[in-house]
């Protein structure tokens, strides 16, 4: 009776470890499930950054030669505002110009304040870059477009004064921000084939230690 008391006790203390094996595997099933993240949330980090592609992407009736050309008209039909008086570049800025040029425009005068005009004054103390030097109002004409991307874009064109006695070439590189097409640099400025962005970064650069 002993033998089969032992042997039963046995097989009741297998079964309960067997039990208790299974619920704690099950717990840890659980648990795993449970750390595991959803396909929704894991997805979308990638839905933001596609929509804010998209966003940054020229709309197509904006992604023409036409919409580009119209812009460089636009703005210059504002510049010619200022004839009778000295061009506010900041304010044109705000309205025309990319958040990275405005950015770069402002810290390069905060540098220049803080010296003389032999060392900081010379190549930054007039917005020529606007009139080009020429009396105003300005004529702008012979425009080209060229699309480089779906948000990027260069205007190639010719500004002159309004007796047609002076003439510059202007190249403007231009980008798609906040829902318009803003200017991120200007090149070719009469007998001057340099980026004004460049040359501001490297004032910076010079300058701003």
């Amino acid at each position: 009776m002993k033998k089969i008391a032992l042997i039963v006790a046995i097989a009741i203390g297998g079964c309960t470890n067997g039990v208790q094996n299974q619920q704690n595997g099950t717990e840890e099933v659980k648990t795993v499930q449970q750390e595991t993240p959803k396909a929704e949330e894991t997805q979308a980090p990638v839905d933001e950054a596609q929509q804010a592609m998209t966003e940054s992407m020229a709309p197509n009736e904006q992604w023409t030669e036409t919409a580009v050309e119209k812009r460089v008209r636009e703005i210059y039909e504002e510049v010619n505002k200022y004839s009778k008086v000295e061009t506010p570049a900041q304010e044109l800025h705000e309205k025309y110009a990319t958040e990275y040029f405005i950015e770069t425009y402002r810290k390069m005068w905060e540098i220049n304040a803080k010296h003389d005009q032999e060392t900081g004054g010379v190549f930054f103390n007039r917005d020529y870059y606007w009139d080009n030097g020429m009396p105003m109002p300005l004529r702008v004409k012979d425009v080209k477009v060229e699309l480089l991307t779906g948000n990027m874009a260069e205007a190639q064109f010719k500004v002159e004064s309004e007796d047609g006695v002076m003439t510059t070439d202007v190249k403007w590189s231009m980008d798609w921000e906040r829902g318009e097409w803003r200017i991120s640099d200007w090149m070719g400025l009469g007998e001057r084939e340099e980026s004004l962005m460049a040359s501001m970064e490297k004032y910076i650069e010079e300058y701003g230690k």
